[in-house]
């Protein structure tokens, strides 16, 4: 059979879930070459850890919704169900470095539309969503790619 060659733009979360489920093919006979192309030189996208005097710091999502039963299949299928963190409830606030201030996370609508975090223009658009329909070509008249 002739080997599939498949590319993968981005090594984000969603990038390495796809190579790591597309190379479960392999056991059915299929043969598939996966590259994966990103700009940066590591894997995880916009997730990172770093420790920085003695601090656990986080950048990107603030976390993975565990609770959902793909991403525990994903984790368990990967080996990688040992690795989890889980947070404690006593950190469920999070806070937000914007230039000098630590600033409290939105947790919902109301404390989204007050905090200091996003602009007028964004609570706005984000008030209006719901009534916004799907923009479905570009301005060539193009259907809008992923």
């Amino acid at each position: 059979m002739k080997t599939k060659s498949i590319a993968i733009i981005g090594a984000g979360i969603s990038g390495v879930s796809l190579a790591y489920y597309l190379s479960a093919y392999k056991k059915y006979g299929i043969d598939i070459d996966i590259t994966i192309f990103d700009r940066n030189n590591s894997c995880g996208g916009c997730i990172r850890s770093s420790l920085t005097d003695g601090y656990l710091v986080e950048s990107g999502p603030t976390g993975v919704l565990n609770n959902r039963e793909h991403f525990r299949e994903l984790f368990v299928s990967a080996g990688l169900e040992d690795e989890l963190l889980y947070s404690s409830p006593a950190t469920a606030r999070r806070y937000i470095q914007l230039e000098d201030e630590l600033l409290l996370a939105p947790q919902g609508l109301l404390s989204a539309i007050t905090t200091p975090l996003l602009p007028f223009s964004g609570k706005l658009r984000m008030l209006l969503e719901p009534f916004i329909l799907a923009n479905k070509t570009n301005d060539e008249g193009n259907e809008e790619s992923v």
